[in-house]
């Protein structure tokens, strides 16, 4: 992996598997409309169906799916996503194994399984600015190849959570051609607004900061299993409702007052890469050495 992103013309590339080719996994559970592009035939995805190398999966409003690879790998998409599968390989007993994902669009959960702990090439994402690779953990994605990052949004972001059972916490590095940062703690997030730039410094978001970012909903969707909630479920569900509700704007200042009126504030505008000069959301770019 280069770390240049994918270009917009490659992820309509889905091919057909072959004749007599073995499943990669299987629908752990699904809800919603959700589907496999293989080759010119869309199939429907339901709970126990199998999904297959080169399967562009897909999630329409309010759909999800979670997949569990054949080396325990867990992957969850949450609503208006797509992602192709674009290899899997796994033998045990040779200890030889490759898994790898395009995301793209959408949010994402994976628990890395088997395969992820053979080498850190051998678990990968790709995604429209940069690629992803992981070493025995469990993360979240959210991508947006729409995003404008002068508007505060960035087109890739990611973070590392708690292995759920305890154990030990790997690395996830996220590389453009612009330079690499490795995740390497629960709850570190970085972001990558663009091929050509480095990501952003690993940091660590709250809870509120990452329930925005990542969309409440979307995560309440995506971990309500036994086992992979990084957060009580009731806990994520009532953000949605604290999100959702108005907020009350400011009184305006007085008419004769001599003060600026303060800027909103944005509690993600500086984990977003982005700083603002006259009301107006600029890139942040890194300082050259």
């Amino acid at each position: 992996m280069d770390g240049g992103g994918i270009a917009v013309s490659q992820v309509a590339q889905v091919g057909a598997p072959a004749a007599g080719a073995a499943p990669i996994g299987t629908v752990e559970s699904a809800s919603g409309a959700v589907s496999a592009v293989r080759g010119d035939v869309r199939v429907t995805l339901a709970q126990g169906d199998p999904v297959f190398q080169n399967d562009l999966v897909e999630t329409g409003p309010a759909g999800s799916i979670n997949i569990l690879f054949n080396d325990d790998t867990n992957f969850a998409v949450g609503e208006g996503g797509s992602m192709r599968l674009d290899s899997f390989v796994y033998d045990p007993d040779a200890a030889v194994g490759e898994l790898g994902v395009t995301m793209i669009q959408g949010v994402f959960r994976f628990v890395s399984g088997n395969v992820a702990k053979l080498g850190p090439d051998a678990m990968g994402f790709e995604t429209p600015v940069g690629t992803i690779g992981v070493r025995g953990t469990q993360g979240v994605v959210r991508v947006d190849p729409d995003a404008d990052p002068a508007a505060g949004q960035p087109p890739v972001a990611i973070a590392m959570l708690e292995d759920p059972a305890g154990g030990t916490v790997g690395e996830i590095t996220l590389t453009t051609n612009g330079g690499a940062v490795t995740l390497t703690g629960p709850n570190q997030t970085a972001f990558a607004v663009d091929p050509g730039l480095a990501p952003t410094p690993a940091e660590t978001l709250s809870p509120a900061e990452f329930d925005v970012l990542f969309g409440a909903d979307q995560l309440a969707r995506l971990f309500a299993r036994d086992g992979f909630a990084i957060r009580p479920v009731e806990a994520i569900q009532s953000d949605v409702q604290q999100n959702a509700a108005p907020v009350d704007p400011a009184p305006a200042p007085a008419a004769d007052a001599d003060v600026d009126a303060p800027a909103a504030f944005d509690p993600l505008d500086a984990h977003r890469g982005v700083f603002h000069q006259d009301g107006v959301a600029l890139p942040k770019v890194p300082d050259v050495v």
